[in-house]
């Protein structure tokens, strides 16, 4: 977690919010081992795994059960002000009883420094018992301690943003213009909502920075028009809303 802006973060949690569904999901328990650091949740019925998680070198600051009929289906009942204050809370109780939960674990708070980062880790496990995650935990912070590779921060893979006329909504005395992801050599056609072709703009050279169109907007009413922007790579067809 990188802190970006020109302030401190104080009071920062960070953590999970996790909807295991074991055996069906409508009967199952939580539990919570402090010297473990370990969160899980499993089902009554036999032969079912346990799954958990554990914070690998940081303590928890807040563990909470979610009841998710009685949390979820209420409107506006799981809302930021309620996780906020859920986080508040500290380590509440387990639950004992079957039930649909959820589980929202997190470390902190902590503080990070104006363009500080700070690394979290944590381990997803699995077995028959709880021992079986206990192991696993601790095989996870042997692993963590040994060296392994910090992640690193995964650059986002960021799509290509469609072919677009703007500005849309396009009111009158607006210049219309053609943007499109890659320079490239395309035709404009714009349509009435009965299919009636409106213009039709052959061999603009456009690309990401945008093309201005000599086009007329139509005297009509405000309403919707179809565009299609057709090149040799592919045809985008779009919505422009015209307001008068």
């Amino acid at each position: 977690m990188k802190n970006r802006s020109l302030n401190a973060w104080n009071e920062v949690y960070a953590g999970f919010f996790l909807d295991w569904d074991v055996g069906g999901g409508e009967r199952n328990t939580a539990g919570f081992d402090p010297e473990a650091e370990l969160a899980w949740v499993s089902s009554p019925a036999p032969g079912m795994p346990w799954v958990g998680i554990a914070a690998v070198h940081d303590a928890w600051g807040a563990f909470y059960v979610v009841d998710n009929r009685a949390e979820m289906d209420a409107p506006n009942a799981w809302s930021d002000e309620r996780k906020w204050n859920v986080l508040r809370q500290g380590i509440t109780s387990p639950l004992t009883d079957a039930k649909d939960i959820s589980l929202q674990v997190a470390v902190g708070p902590l503080s990070i420094a104006a363009q500080a980062e700070r690394n979290f880790a944590f381990a997803l496990v699995a077995g028959s018992d709880v021992n079986d995650l206990r192991a696993q935990a601790d095989a996870a912070r042997s692993h963590y301690a040994a060296g392994s590779p910090e992640p690193g921060y995964i650059e986002a893979v960021i799509p290509e943003r469609a072919a677009r006329l703007v500005p849309n909504p396009l009111r009158q005395g607006e210049k219309l213009r053609l943007i499109v992801p890659q320079e490239e050599m395309v035709t404009v056609k714009i349509y009435n909502l009965l299919g009636q072709k409106l213009t039709e703009i052959r061999n603009i050279k456009a690309g990401p920075e945008g093309v201005g169109l000599n086009w007329t907007i139509p005297n009509q009413a405000s309403g919707l028009l179809i565009y299609r922007i057709e090149s040799s790579r592919k045809t985008t067809v779009g919505k422009l809303l015209l307001l008068r």
